[in-house]
Order: C-alpha cells, then sequence, then structure tokens
C-alpha cells in the first residue's frame, strides 16, 4: 500500500518510494497446450523479463490433472511489456496481467473485445480498418489499381516453374569409376 503511494512524508519532507528489488508481475498464460514443454514458454516470455517461476496449476477436484493456465512470475522490463498474445510453437497464447492494456484479439486495437468488435475487414489486402471499397493497396503483379485476383496479367503455374528452372541439367558424359556408388542393373 506504501508503495502505490508513491511518497511519504517524514517531518515535513516529502520522500519517494522505490523498490529495492526487481518488481515481479504474475502472468497468466491461457490456451497453451499442456504438451507444450515450459522452456518453449519461457524463451517465449525472454524479451519481455527474466521468468523467475513457473506454475502449472491443477483443478481443484483432480489435483494431477493441469487446468490449462500457465502462470509465469516475470521481473518484468517496464519499457517493454508482456504483449496480449504470444506465439508459443505456432501456438496463439493470451496474456493476462494486473496493468495491462487490453486488445481486441481480431483487430488488436484497444477498447473493445472481440465480441463486440465491428472494425471492418478488408477482403483485398487482408488487414483491418477498411473495406474493400475504400482500399488503396495496388496488385501485386503489376502494381495496378486493383486486387491481384483481378489482374490480366495471370502467371501459371507451369510458366513459373519453367522460369525457376530454366537451368540445364548438367550430366556427366565419364563413367563413375571411383567405386561411391553401386552398379546399375540394365
Amino acid at each position: 500500500k506504501l508503495f502505490a503511494h508513491g511518497e511519504l512524508s517524514i517531518c515535513g519532507q516529502k520522500v519517494a518510494i522505490e523498490t529495492l528489488t526487481p518488481r515481479v508481475t504474475r502472468v497468466a498464460c491461457l490456451q497453451l497446450p499442456s504438451y507444450v514443454p515450459d522452456e518453449y514458454l519461457v524463451r517465449a516470455l525472454a524479451p519481455y523479463g527474466k521468468v523467475v517461476k513457473l506454475e502449472r496449476p491443477t483443478t481443484t477436484d483432480r489435483p494431477t490433472v493441469c487446468n490449462g493456465i500457465r502462470v509465469a512470475w516475470v521481473e518484468m522490463k517496464p519499457e517493454k511489456p508482456v504483449p496480449n498474445f504470444l506465439r508459443v510453437l505456432e501456438h496463439r497464447i493470451t496474456c493476462d496481467y494486473p496493468g495491462m492494456t487490453r486488445v481486441c484479439s481480431r483487430c488488436k486495437q484497444p477498447g473493445h473485445f472481440r465480441t463486440a468488435c465491428d472494425v471492418p475487414f478488408c477482403r483485398r489486402c487482408s488487414t483491418y480498418g477498411h473495406d474493400v471499397e475504400e482500399c488503396t493497396a495496388r496488385c501485386r503483379r503489376c502494381a495496378g489499381d486493383h486486387a491481384t485476383n483481378d489482374c490480366h496479367k495471370r502467371r501459371s503455374f507451369a510458366e513459373a516453374l519453367t522460369n525457376a528452372t530454366r537451368r540445364p541439367l548438367q550430366r556427366s558424359t565419364q563413367p563413375n569409376t571411383s567405386g561411391d556408388s553401386p552398379p546399375v542393373n540394365e
């Protein structure tokens, strides 16, 4: 309570209150499968601070069954807090801790949650914030003012493959006499 106040008055002089040890924050990591080892979560949290302790809470009626939440005690860097969402071995996990700025899991904007998100999604450039009619993205093939799917300059898979493998194969005309490979039966 004293630290939350920020300062203390002693004999009429105001003295700032500072911690002597780093502040450890309890970070709940949700939606991470139980088969993912703890080391991967520690590596994912490392850019945001040092993980002091990691717990796997269990359900109340079955003490050997984890409840799906991992709790990491992190000495968080004040300039780089843990984000709302992290990737751990291709799993998108949600992080929650006191004082964090919550953002929508759909559009990544603060102020609302996914269930109440009404931010438009553009199917042309796959971003949130505008509709297809308002999209200014250029064509990726010809840089024209249309969607890439509507481009008149089509490329076929065969053409792309032909251009990628234009290099002629170089075959050796000399027989292999080194004995490295077995003889071929004809």
